[in-house]
């Protein structure tokens, strides 16, 4: 089959998840789990202290075989959850829930069409999350993103299909582990 598609290529940064006040009691190191776009990542363990500086910056490239449109993209994009969880390490025991996001691609991604304006790639968002009852404080946390889109058509959505994925992009700070200002707890 031949035709026409769009290629979708985003490039989100998580600054940081903020939470003024909230103090988590159990020590092990925190990181967000991010499903975007039909693709899972994470980023690095972060030591349990608000602000958490993740600056992590990771690309998603997806194509929709059978949107030939911007409208046609819209609607897939609206129908697309975005779902983020802020987990905590807990050892034998796997990772502890603390809050979630849940937006559609098309909120996260274009949250503002009217005001924005079609000049705009890029977009800074703050998204707060809904603790769970493991989260100690009773102010939300807040995500604090950027993210820039690109939207090419196809003349191969087959192929370039192909190509989809998610990565994470260098020139983020170093891992928990090789981190030089935090404790050697954190060491593995």
């Amino acid at each position: 089959m031949t035709g026409k598609g769009l290629r979708l290529k985003v490039e989100m940064e998580v600054h940081a998840v903020s939470c003024p006040g909230v103090f988590l009691h159990i020590k092990s190191p925190v990181h967000l789990s991010i499903c975007f776009l039909g693709f899972h990542v994470k980023t690095k363990p972060f030591p349990p202290s608000f602000p958490l500086l993740f600056h992590d910056r990771f690309s998603f490239e997806k194509t929709f075989l059978h949107c030939s449109n911007l409208d046609q993209l819209q609607r897939a994009l609206e129908a697309d959850l975005v779902y983020v969880e802020l987990l905590q390490e807990q050892g034998s025991c796997g990772n502890t829930v603390l809050a979630t996001f849940e937006t559609s691609a098309a909120e996260l991604l274009f949250p503002y069409p009217a005001v924005r304006g079609p000049c705009c790639t890029g977009v800074d968002v703050d998204l707060l999350m809904e603790p769970t009852s493991d989260f100690p404080g009773i102010i939300a946390p807040k995500i604090e993103a950027a993210t820039s889109t690109n939207i090419e058509e196809t003349r191969r959505p087959e192929l370039d299909q192909c190509k989809d994925g998610a990565a994470v992009l260098q020139n983020s700070p170093p891992p928990i582990h090789k981190h030089p200002h935090l404790n050697k707890r954190y060491s593995h």
